[in-house]
């Protein structure tokens, strides 16, 4: 790999890991996956290294194993996960954990550092059930698998090589970073999600590579039989082949009802680790209620729709930044603003409100910084009715005014002032506008910014 995509990757990596830390602290309960969030006792088990299973997982005698640690403990209780490395753990269904909506909370001990080497909830090899309503947060673990009858499992602030849930429903994975991982010698290296209500939000997906991708195929992630699915306010860069890949596949059930919004996309590779390819998310099959929204891609990079019929799907486009391949029929384009694939082909706007710009004004493309510049085209060109709630970084985007096209909403956002100085541009924030509301100021086009 050249240098400068290694220095550029050993940056984004460090802002990356450190921004997906503090996540948990940003989100409101109940925002993870789709159910309330329970609070936890406060009431703490032990594990340890060093421990044994036939110990009662006090702080004085730790328990050994994770499975352990949540037979012991009761819902809503902590198992405090000391410091150390940890071999493979399965964590299997436990009857007195399946009624009660409280989660078994797994956390490192304060100040300590936690790595295993993987975390399976369930194993459908062997027949082990998987287990409901665990909490696991803040620790390295090389692969971590979720196994079909899961429920409510969250997985928080992890780091790892990658992840794969392959069944259950009301899984999420709020923030961490996955990769980079190299397939066969680590696995996969393919985060797949199969199940039903996915959330996978504020995440880093990034490295996922193959040394043999005749056998051993990888994707930055790969959506095959999920129904409910979300990827919001992630990122996704250096993977191979494409950032996304959805496909009805393997005898699982088709997918619909799925969201990609407010995430960043650079160039996926090609199988070189070299060359970059312009189809960052690649749609295989038709999918009913597809919505791709608010997300920013590289210049060079956009959307991939394979042959099919899309009539009726009811698959939305908006409020995108990309690349611009030619139009799919039956797809709904909104307010995109996009750079043409070639002079010959995607140069033509797919929907009446999309627009060809000449780049869409990111803080460092090279970078891989997609926040916009204050001369951005993107900014108010989206119509409010299109637009996601927030934008990547969680900031709320206004209500009463045109949001930005793209995952990043500028705090600037424009408004005009009434009265005979109208041509008077003045800028607020959007929040403010949404929770200040200034009779003197009205929504609308402004002709140039003050000061």
């Amino acid at each position: 790999m050249p240098s400068h995509l290694l220095r550029t990757r050993r940056l984004v990596l460090f802002v990356f890991l450190a921004a997906a830390v503090g996540l948990a602290t940003t989100l409101p309960d109940g925002a993870d996956s789709g159910r309330t969030g329970p609070k936890a006792t406060g009431l703490r088990v032990y594990v340890a290294p060093t421990g044994l299973d036939s110990n009662p997982c006090t702080q004085v005698l730790p328990c050994l194993t994770f499975q352990r640690g949540y037979q012991a403990a009761a819902p809503g209780e902590t198992v405090e996960v000391a410091g150390g490395t940890y071999p493979s753990q399965l964590l299997t269904a436990d009857p007195t954990k399946q009624l009660s909506p409280d989660r078994v909370v797994f956390n490192r001990a304060p100040g300590s550092s936690v790595s295993v080497a993987r975390l399976s909830f369930g194993d459908s090899r062997s027949g082990a059930p998987a287990p409901q309503h665990v909490l696991v947060a803040n620790m390295y673990i090389g692969y971590t698998v979720v196994s079909p009858g899961a429920g409510d499992i969250l997985l928080e602030s992890l780091t790892g090589a990658w992840f794969d849930i392959l069944g259950g429903d009301h899984i999420s994975v709020l923030g961490g970073s996955f990769g980079p991982c190299q397939a066969p010698a680590q696995g996969g290296c393919t985060p797949r999600l199969i199940g039903t209500n996915i959330r996978v939000e504020g995440a880093a997906i990034h490295g996922m590579t193959s040394t043999d991708l005749r056998n051993h195929h990888v994707d930055g992630m790969f959506i095959r039989g999920c129904q409910g699915c979300v990827v919001t306010r992630s990122r996704f860069y250096e993977n191979m082949i494409t950032n996304i890949r959805l496909q009805n596949c393997c005898s699982l059930p088709a997918n619909q009802d799925v969201t990609i919004e407010n995430n960043w996309f650079a160039p996926s590779f090609q199988g070189d680790g070299q060359r970059t390819r312009a189809d960052a998310i690649n749609v295989d099959d038709p999918i009913p209620n597809l919505l791709i929204r608010n997300n920013s891609f590289a210049e060079s990079a956009g959307i991939g729709f394979d042959q099919g019929s899309y009539e009726g799907t009811n698959t939305r486009v908006a409020n995108n930044l990309m690349l611009n391949f030619p139009c799919t029929p039956g797809i709904i384009y909104q307010n995109n603003l996009f750079i043409p694939f070639s002079r010959s082909r995607g140069n033509v706007p797919c929907g009446g409100s999309d627009r060809q710009v000449a780049g869409f004004g990111y803080t460092d493309l090279s970078a891989f910084d997609y926040h916009l510049l204050g001369r951005s085209a993107a900014i108010g060109h989206a119509d409010e009715q299109s637009c996601a709630t927030n934008d990547i970084d969680g900031k709320l985007r206004p209500d009463a005014v045109p949001c930005d096209v793209g995952a990043d909403q500028r705090r600037d956002t424009m408004a005009c002032q009434r009265g005979k100085k109208r041509s008077k541009t003045v800028w607020v924030s959007g929040i403010r506008l949404k929770t200040q509301p200034d009779p003197n100021l009205k929504p609308g086009p402004c002709r140039k910014r003050a000061g």
